[in-house]
């Protein structure tokens, strides 16, 4: 964990990086196909563009990245291949994350492209952007309307920042590798340090904030209004939005177990409805239905992949139960 979390600090040159942490447990290893990612952001940085595209390339076609780190490596290859001067390229990467977050072009924006952009979509994107600052989402919807209206300048520029902010979001993942593991010993006062002992922004990851409010309600600490907070703070309508409005108390398990079973591929689906089986589970022992949360923890048992974190989390938090 340390060394992915460091070698984005090097890659990025982060001030921020100069905090020291206590805690340690998971280790990226540099075979991963997500540890090419590490190192195509370094070579963004350094502007050694065809090298970052050649890395994400890699990286893609190994097939093992997640449903996030392949949204990150069209992020980047985006953002090289708009400072190569290719912006044809850049919108080939916008147009597939895109799709991978479900909002595919429409046929009207697909054709307005030449110079007749439909305006309601930069002023949508302006409007979100405005609403949610730190949400790269409105960055990269603005550039692919942008690149459509041919002002590939303007369009870098954007995409440049959803690049640095979401660098909060990379670093997170492994922060959360860290989180999980204390939180399957049950050590919950440990996730929080974890979760706040780094120099990322936790209060608009989402993931991060969801951990964050399981380990406090485990302790029995009320904190829905820094939850509500963060979770106005974090915007956005993709997963795991429906979690969050879960344990606000805004969609029922029936609506949140159907929102799971809606994503763009299958390996995206089946992260969605493990993430929901686990948070079902946790939410039923939170509020004193024991059984019926052993039913959605054996769920997210069985259904898991493989590689999920809620997989050990689930297991630890049966064994609890007995």
């Amino acid at each position: 964990m340390m060394r992915f979390f460091y070698a984005l600090c090097l890659a990025f040159s982060l001030t921020a990086c100069d905090a020291s942490p206590t805690h340690s447990s998971y280790t990226r290893h540099a075979d991963e196909p997500g540890y090419a990612l590490v190192v195509a952001a370094s070579t963004l940085r350094q502007e050694r563009y065809p090298e970052t595209v050649r890395l994400v390339d890699a990286a893609l076609a190994t097939g093992h990245l997640t449903s996030r780190e392949v949204g990150f490596a069209h992020m980047l290859r985006a953002d090289a291949s708009l400072h190569a001067g290719q912006p044809a390229e850049a919108s080939k990467d916008i147009d597939a994350l895109e799709k991978a977050s479900g909002r595919e072009r429409s046929q009207k924006d697909a054709s307005s492209s030449g110079g007749g952009v439909d305006g309601a979509a930069l002023s949508e994107s302006d409007g979100l952007i405005a609403a949610h600052p730190n949400n790269l989402d409105g960055y990269f919807r603005r550039a692919r309307v942008l690149l459509d209206q041919g002002k590939a300048a303007a369009a870098l520029i954007d995409c440049d920042i959803a690049v640095e902010l979401d660098l909060a979001t990379v670093a997170a993942w492994d922060q959360r590798h860290a989180a999980w593991k204390y939180f399957e010993a049950g050590q919950f006062a440990a996730v929080i340090d974890e979760l706040r002992g780094y120099p990322v922004k936790t209060e608009i990851d989402p993931d991060s904030i969801l951990l964050l409010h399981l380990a406090n309600a485990k302790l029995g600490r009320d904190d829905h209004e820094e939850f509500d907070r963060s979770v106005a703070q974090a915007g956005g309508t993709e997963w795991p939005a429906p979690v969050l409005a879960f344990y606000q108390g805004k969609i029922d398990r029936e609506r949140l177990l159907a929102a799971a079973s809606d994503g763009p591929d299958r390996n995206t689906r089946a992260e969605q409805r493990c993430n929901a089986r686990f948070h079902a589970g946790e939410y039923a022992v939170l509020h004193g239905r024991d059984e019926d949360g052993r039913t959605d923890l054996e769920d997210a048992q069985k259904d898991c992949p493989f590689n999920a974190d809620e997989i050990k989390a689930a297991t630890a938090e049966l064994r609890r139960l007995k």
